[in-house]
């Protein structure tokens, strides 16, 4: 309800209008900004949609943060991990929330942003999240792209997709400092490319 304090039952999504603001004014990046410090009256003028509005096609492609994917050793052990969770209950509770939701996104190509750079064996961040879609959805519902490579940067990103869908056509393209002297690595992620081509 409008003028209570803003919380997790009690948010706002951008394009919404807010008066009678109250808050710690400041200044950051250029630009200032309201702290609230107490709740304000708002009208929903940007209500979410139940899902993204129909656009034809028939493929559906989408990205994906999987938020420091790291499985550990891939047996079980090897938590905590450098980036991603620090015992095995904690990625048990991360994987399942992502093969829930790449199940109901249920895309034929995803491209996964900050999942575990550690190859491409059948221990590895990326083929173990395949196997779990696998075994929430159909064996071989999902495959990933090995770009051949021992590892792409500090934190990967990754490839996955239906076979039943979509083909692979050609090799993968990496982006980064080996292959382009003017990409720096330092500031940047290495960026993986790959043409696929619809099965029908």
């Amino acid at each position: 309800p409008n003028g209570t304090v803003f919380d997790l039952s009690n948010k706002f999504r951008s394009g919404d209008v807010l008066e009678n603001v109250t808050g710690v004014m400041d200044y950051r990046s250029n630009l200032y900004r309201i702290q609230p410090t107490q709740g304000a009256l708002y009208t929903e003028v940007n209500q979410r949609t139940t899902q993204p509005v129909a656009v034809g096609g028939s493929l559906k492609i989408a990205a994906y943060n999987v938020l420091n994917y790291f499985n550990g050793d891939g047996l079980g052990g090897g938590f905590p991990t450098e980036r991603g969770a620090d015992t095995l209950a904690e990625f048990v509770r991360q994987r399942d929330k992502i093969i829930a939701a790449l199940v109901a996104i249920d895309a034929d190509v995803v491209g996964l942003m900050e999942i575990e750079n550690d190859g491409y064996s059948s221990t590895s961040a990326i083929a173990d999240l395949v196997s779990g879609l696998n075994d929430a959805t159909t064996p071989g519902t999902y495959a990933f792209v090995d770009p051949g490579v021992t590892s792409i940067g500090v934190i990967a990103v990754g490839l996955i997709y239906k076979p039943s869908t979509v083909s692979l056509l050609g090799g993968s393209a990496i982006l980064d400092s080996s292959t382009d002297p003017n990409f720096l690595d330092t500031y940047n992620r290495p960026t993986l490319a790959q043409t696929f081509v619809e099965t029908s």
